[in-house]
């Protein structure tokens, strides 16, 4: 009888040490960031962002990705998300000729210890500098290392990106002719950057509705809300916001598949774009959503304002119930298209950084030579990006 106990102890003891490691790991990879007074900094992002850019070469085939020719100007692919997680930047796209979605991964060791992603080689070298050194640069510093298949049959169009602590959503939808008719919203866990990895049970499948864009953040009851923009009835734009609530306070659990719609509490609508992120505020937890597009009047060619959008979202009916939607403020940043660094319109996410500030990311839609028709346009192709935070 004495063994039989000891065993039933050391049985109970084991069984409390795993739920308590797998409650304190699900609180540690998927904590929420906070920003400082959400509303000052929006005011406060500069207008112009900080150049950068990155190698990509690896993982690409013949000229996916760039406005080449043989690669219908541009048409089969393009880029369409992003996100950053310190070094590492997470880039998604879709080709609309293979049905097929990507997600590189990227490393910038330049900027390993640097809060804003500012390396400034694109811009600071010129033909007249050696070639030689921007090519050992570009190919063994800060460059794209690898790529993810994310093709979800038969979704396949990788959208925007969002980062919660280690907890990266990835939206992928079908999308044929300007409407959505399917999507998945996968989960993948970060807290190993260099080796995402998909987090299966947690995956949100909508067999009717498209997800342009996703964001996920974990409620002060510890469940989570994942939200994404959707087309709905009216087509060609997205024009809804759908909110998914998880099952349990583990993600593993996954969510519900019935979504809220919320009410909007001064009679507008949701200004979306192609991105969109949810943010708490450290100081008064209330919870606050960036929508990001580009008010070009020609999609890639013509010259936009980069726009973004805050509103804030309150829970008048408990955290099991779709929120009421408040317009803030609008901004619009500088003016970009096809070849700038940062266009909304292609990839753009929030991100919240460790020191409670608020960054916004962009890349362009594709990759570029060095310098137009030059050496550079045979040579390596780089993605141009750009980094806004509060002045």
């Amino acid at each position: 009888m004495k063994n039989l106990d000891i065993l039933k102890n050391f049985f109970l003891l084991h069984c409390m040490v795993l739920i308590t490691f797998t409650a304190s790991a699900d609180d540690d990879l998927y904590q929420n960031r906070c920003i400082d007074d959400v509303e000052k900094q929006f005011t406060e992002v500069q207008y112009e962002g900080e150049k950068s850019c990155i190698g990509a070469d690896k993982g690409f085939c013949n000229s996916k990705y760039t406005l080449r020719k043989n690669n219908r100007f541009g048409l089969n692919n393009h880029f369409q998300g992003i996100a950053r997680n310190g070094p590492y930047l997470y880039i998604s796209g879709g080709d609309s000729k293979d049905l097929s979605g990507d997600l590189f991964i990227a490393k910038m060791e330049s900027q390993q210890s640097n809060p804003n992603i500012n390396n400034q080689i694109c811009t600071t070298h010129t033909p007249h500098e050696s070639d030689d050194a921007f090519e050992k640069f570009i190919q063994h510093s800060d460059r794209i290392f690898d790529k993810i298949d994310i093709t979800q049959d038969p979704a396949w169009h990788g959208g925007g990106l969002f980062l919660s602590g280690n907890l990266l959503v990835v939206p992928v939808e079908e999308w044929r002719r300007g409407h959505g008719l399917a999507s998945k919203i996968l989960f993948y866990d970060v807290s190993t950057p260099d080796r995402p990895k998909l987090i299966p049970s947690a995956t949100i499948t909508r067999k009717h509705h498209d997800a342009g864009a996703a964001f996920v953040h974990r409620l002060p009851n510890g469940h989570y809300i994942a939200g994404m923009s959707a087309k709905g009835v009216k087509g060609m734009n997205p024009s809804e916001l759908h909110l998914h609530y998880s099952r349990s306070k583990n993600i593993v659990d996954g969510f519900h598949k019935k979504y809220y719609t919320p009410s909007f509490a001064d009679n507008k609508s949701i200004s979306f774009g192609q991105s969109l992120g949810i943010m708490e505020d450290c100081k008064t937890h209330e919870l606050y959503m960036i929508t990001m597009k580009n008010k070009n009047l020609i999609p890639y060619f013509t010259r936009g304002k980069n726009a973004l959008a805050l509103y804030k979202l309150t829970f008048n009916e408990g955290l099991n119930h779709a929120p009421s939607v408040s317009f803030i403020a609008k901004r619009f940043l500088e003016k970009t298209n096809l070849w700038g660094y940062g266009n909304f319109d292609a990839a753009a996410s929030v991100e919240v950084s460790s020191d409670h500030k608020l960054r916004i990311i962009s890349a362009n839609f594709y990759r570029h030579p060095l310098y137009g028709l030059s050496k550079g346009a045979v040579g390596s192709q780089f993605i141009r990006m750009q980094e806004f935070h509060p002045e």
